[in-house]
């Protein structure tokens, strides 16, 4: 969830900057959105990683349920980062036809959702 947010306004603001011409800051806007929302998703992953077994034992007390929660948080977590870079990269492009059209930020994102779906396929079905 934050990650959509961050880049809604990320889009905006590049769009507007860009539509005033104003492409330096648009550039240093896009630059900013991209770091603080990858060190925001990191950040937010070292957390979910460390403290996986008492956010696990908030919902289930089995202890192989919390076991394969844990392993399943710590996977997640270690790329999570490329969620929002490949966010991040879609938004700050989608102003600019030349750079990428729509369809090329879509199939962007498509493949991000589909390197998730199947990361999550491999560890439900044995």
């Amino acid at each position: 969830m934050p990650i959509t947010s961050f880049m809604m306004a990320l889009t905006t603001f590049v769009s507007q900057n860009r539509g005033a011409k104003e492409y330096k800051r648009a550039r240093k806007g896009a630059h900013f959105g991209l770091v603080c929302s990858v060190a925001l998703v990191k950040t937010i992953g070292l957390l979910i990683a460390l403290f996986a077994t008492p956010l696990m034992r908030l919902f289930v007390d089995d202890p192989k349920v919390i076991q394969y929660g844990v392993e399943r948080a710590h996977y997640a977590t270690i790329l999570f980062f490329l969620l929002a870079y490949s966010h991040g990269v879609s938004a700050v492009l989608s102003w600019s036809r030349k750079v990428c059209d729509s369809n090329g930020c879509y199939a962007c994102m498509l493949v991000s959702c589909a390197s998730h779906l199947i990361n999550n396929v491999e560890h439900v079905i044995p």
